[in-house]
């Protein structure tokens, strides 16, 4: 792996305003066919980015204090590339990040995995997730810490011992100790399938356990609504932009009569009064 070249490079993520009006800033590892992201824990307004030079422009308080990190980053992830190639075994950008992280002696564990991604839920609440979303999530890992607590008796586990076999138990956990509803069970692992496949992306897992894994998915059964029910939901006052669309759109569709992919497809120049 030594003859392949590191490179480090930021980016922000846009879409991820927080209220302060910040973007995270987000760090990639490349080397040689091999990419690894990371969590740089800095934040930027998006004016002050500079996605050429992959800093902050100016030289206010925020911008000189916030580069620094990122060179002090990329000089300690060249710091650990240099000492993994010391070693003369062959390894990937994944194991420079895990270095860089201080993690290249620990293993990945499941619940802290599914916690991370408790965080990032939260984070993104009122952008494209809701609270009931991250309430829900964080319900579902109540159930599978319990799950791990009684089948294994330790406090968590490593990713690397998910099999079929775990998910297995998981569901007959869900089903005859905790009897939840058949929808309930899908969601919940559902959640797993996420979480394990963000571990495969990451390259903490190099087989993925539910590739020949089914479990049922209920369908829903359509109901109508009442013209009651229909009042409440055009009067329903909602904090967020993006979901009163979303209602006014359905709205149009029960007055229209079109289906939610005709909806979909107009345009303004199709609304004639």
């Amino acid at each position: 792996m030594k003859e392949n070249k590191l490179k480090v490079s930021f980016f922000v993520q846009a879409k991820r305003t927080d209220k302060k009006g910040l973007v995270p800033i987000i760090g990639r590892i490349s080397l040689g066919r091999t990419h690894s992201g990371f969590s740089t824990k800095c934040k930027t307004p998006l004016s002050l980015w500079d996605s050429r030079k992959q800093r902050l422009i100016g030289k206010s308080a925020i911008a000189v204090s916030i580069n620094q990190k990122l060179s002090e980053c990329t000089a300690l992830i060249h710091s650990r590339f240099h000492e993994l190639s010391e070693r003369e075994t062959v390894f990937t950008a994944t194991d420079v990040r895990d270095a860089y992280q201080g993690q290249i002696y620990r293993q990945t564990m499941l619940l802290e995995s599914f916690e991370e991604y408790l965080r990032q839920t939260k984070e993104r609440i009122g952008i494209d997730r809701a609270l009931k979303t991250f309430k829900l999530r964080t319900y579902q890992l109540s159930l599978l810490r319990e799950y791990v607590q009684k089948k294994y008796r330790v406090s968590d586990i490593p990713v690397s011992q998910l099999d079929k076999a775990f998910i297995e138990g998981f569901e007959y956990y869900l089903t005859i100790d905790r009897k939840l509803k058949r929808s309930s069970i899908s969601s919940t692992l559902s959640t797993l399938k996420t979480i394990v496949r963000m571990a495969v992306k990451r390259g903490v897992l190099d087989f993925y356990p539910f590739l020949r894994y089914s479990y049922e998915r209920p369908k829903g059964e359509p109901r109508s609504i009442t013209q009651e029910e229909l009042q409440k939901i055009i009067y329903l006052e909602i904090e967020w932009e993006n979901y009163r669309v979303v209602r006014d759109l359905f709205v149009f569709s029960c007055f229209t009569g079109l289906a939610i992919s005709d909806v979909r497809n107009q345009k303004e120049e199709n609304l004639v009064t």
